[in-house]
């Protein structure tokens, strides 16, 4: 005979562990985002072209940077194709690009980002 208050008890029991495991993972997930790895593919493709690089907007800029040379924020917007609005945001984050004089925007060398990522996800928590 089944005993379904015990089914639904366990039932409970096993729902609440995986929200734990959810929990954990977005975690997970907004630390690598903050420190500008992209999760997932980007649903919305420009120019019939799925971008799944790593940091989604931010990580094209540094490519596109990194491959031109510093350059000045309206150089970035017409040579690059990123939207205005989009350029002026990401320039904002000083732990990513940094103004290197006369207007001339370059990416902040990052060799070491993958072991501050590591860190993080060991300080902020980990899944089981």
């Amino acid at each position: 005979m089944l005993d379904i208050d015990a089914m639904m008890n366990q039932l409970r029991v096993q729902i609440a562990e995986k929200e734990e495991e959810l929990a954990d993972l977005q975690k997970l997930k907004d630390t690598a985002m903050a420190r500008g790895f992209y999760v997932g593919l980007d649903p919305t493709p420009r120019s019939g072209i799925q971008r799944v690089k790593s940091g989604g907007r931010r990580q094209e800029l540094r490519d596109f940077l990194s491959e031109h040379g510093p350059m000045k924020a309206a150089e970035i917007v017409q040579k690059s194709g990123i939207p205005k609005g989009t350029v002026d945001n990401l320039l904002t984050q000083k732990e990513h690009f940094r103004n290197c004089g006369e207007g001339l925007w370059e990416p902040v060398p990052q060799e070491n980002l993958a072991a501050e990522i590591i860190d993080a996800l060991g300080t902020e928590g980990s899944v089981d």
